[in-house]
């Protein structure tokens, strides 16, 4: 048996291998029957989206009154951090792994070989050091070499402290004193895969195992420190569709998020803790949603797209701004066959991309970074 991360991760683009596991393609041939419910809306939840409408229309003044009022600074533009795997100029197949950290108010761009190769970037709250996670499956569903985690500092430099001999999906807490590390085991058919979430001091010492159900895999860590959001494979038919919970670290007062059909992964805190921005898939087709850790309806902010050239570009991980106004996604451009459906990434060919993206508007444009043939990992603090 072997551990990993789960399996949303390299399928759906954001982390690990750019190939689809045979684990992932028994479970993504299901895909095609699921579909989401669609109630009707009562008159009183008629009422309460009303008034939710009123109130999101007195937020920004609300919000600009408040930050008057306390003398307190908005959260600056901060910085991007994204893995990516660069094209050698004049070698058609030389690729190198690199960490790109992009300012995101000058766009300068700063690009430095990957401290870890084949990791990718989980920052701190405070933007200063990472998390370098690597890990993913091969072929034949074992471990690919040298998983673990380790810390970066970015002020300092030297050389990555390692902090786990395991590598998974990692959160920070948000004193940036320890890191949430999850084991993913995907045993033989007809067992489920399943999961161990860890917390672990930043010297790799005091690991303790948390009491998440083994079903749900931690994605993000709330800034106010009370709350996970994980991705949940708890409901029949297992496999099948990934719905997102809220939970305390204790693994106490669990709370469902989402409903219906589809795959929900990639979920993340906004800076507030407030809002949730998730990757949703369904019948093939991905898009990003963003919803109310209150609970609520989601909204649609990115969907996919058909370019002139006859490529679709699909939207893959997400993160927010440190001001909770604009995402950062990664899009994948897609060959389509001559029945217009997506035959597969254009991997290798320098189409990865990232859209920054305004929450509110949509209005959307692309970073100018430096060409991508794979996009292995973001973050922005």
């Amino acid at each position: 048996m072997s551990h990993g991360f789960g399996p949303w991760s390299s399928s759906l683009g954001g982390e690990g291998s750019p190939r689809l596991s045979t684990f992932w393609r028994r479970r993504m041939s299901r895909l095609p029957g699921a579909y989401a419910a669609r109630p009707g809306v009562s008159r009183r939840e008629w009422l309460q989206l009303t008034a939710a409408g009123a109130a999101a229309c007195a937020l920004p003044t609300l919000r600009e009154a408040a930050v008057r009022a306390s003398g307190a600074d908005e959260p600056g533009p901060g910085r991007i951090f994204i893995a990516s795997l660069l094209r050698n100029q004049g070698e058609e197949q030389a690729l190198r792994y690199q960490l790109l950290t992009v300012d995101a108010k000058t766009g300068k761009v700063d690009a430095k070989p990957e401290p870890i190769a084949g990791s990718w970037p989980v920052a701190a709250h405070d933007g200063r050091t990472l998390a370098l996670v690597r890990a993913g499956k091969t072929r034949g569903n074992t471990d690919i070499e040298g998983v673990g985690v380790w810390t970066f500092d970015l002020e300092a430099g030297g050389p990555p402290r390692r902090v786990s001999d395991f590598g998974g999906v990692t959160s920070w807490s948000p004193d940036g004193r320890q890191l949430i590390v999850v084991k993913w085991f995907n045993p033989p058919e007809p067992e489920h895969p399943h999961h161990e979430t860890w917390r672990i001091d930043l010297d790799g010492s005091k690991p303790v195992r948390l009491p998440i159900p083994e079903t749900d895999e931690v994605n993000d860590w709330s800034p106010d420190g009370r709350w996970f959001v994980t991705v949940s494979d708890r409901h029949e038919p297992r496999g099948r569709g990934y719905q997102l919970y809220l939970m305390r670290p204790d693994g106490t007062d669990q709370r469902r998020l989402t409903e219906g059909g589809g795959l929900n992964v990639y979920p993340r805190f906004s800076s507030d803790g407030r809002h949730l921005a998730y990757l949703h898939q369904e019948r093939g087709k991905n898009d990003i949603r963003v919803m109310s850790v209150d609970g609520g309806p989601p909204r649609i902010v990115v969907e996919e797209t058909n370019e002139d050239s006859g490529l679709l570009v699909t939207p893959s991980k997400v993160v927010w701004s440190p001001d909770g106004r604009t995402l950062a996604c990664i899009q994948r451009r897609q060959r389509l066959g001559p029945d217009g459906k997506p035959v597969g990434y254009l991997i290798g060919s320098d189409e990865d991309r990232v859209a920054l993206v305004d929450v509110e508007t949509k209005a959307s444009r692309s970073l100018k970074i430096p060409p991508s043939s794979w996009i292995n990992g973001i973050d922005w603090r």
